[in-house]
């Protein structure tokens, strides 16, 4: 199992830091949008958010709760992550269409 150690050599520290200014700008947008729905009492926005994370988790066989799971070596858990991302954000998004959904978000 390969780790990430943060260093330049690594592929998954290659990356740092060399995002383009695009996507730092649709992080800061999503940041400002969540923010914004949060406080006008919207929440398919996090559900969408949930369900995003559900996505690459399922493609990549890693999920972070709070330190990084991958399917190989913790399946159990992975797909109880994986599951919990879904299920939330199915929740969320449907607490907005179906205000009864309210009293279980």
């Amino acid at each position: 199992m390969a780790t990430y150690s943060g260093s330049p050599g690594t592929s998954a520290g290659a990356d740092h830091g060399r995002r383009s200014a695009g996507s730092r700008a649709v992080n800061y947008v999503a940041f400002a949008a969540l923010g914004v729905t949060t406080w006008i009492g919207y929440q398919w926005l996090w559900g969408l958010l949930f369900i995003w994370w559900a996505v690459p988790s399922l493609r990549n066989g890693r999920a972070f709760l709070v330190t990084e799971i991958h399917r190989s070596e913790d399946a159990l858990l992975f797909w109880l992550i994986v599951v919990l991302f879904i299920a939330f954000g199915v929740l969320m998004m449907g607490a907005d269409v179906f205000p009864l959904l309210n009293k279980y978000v």
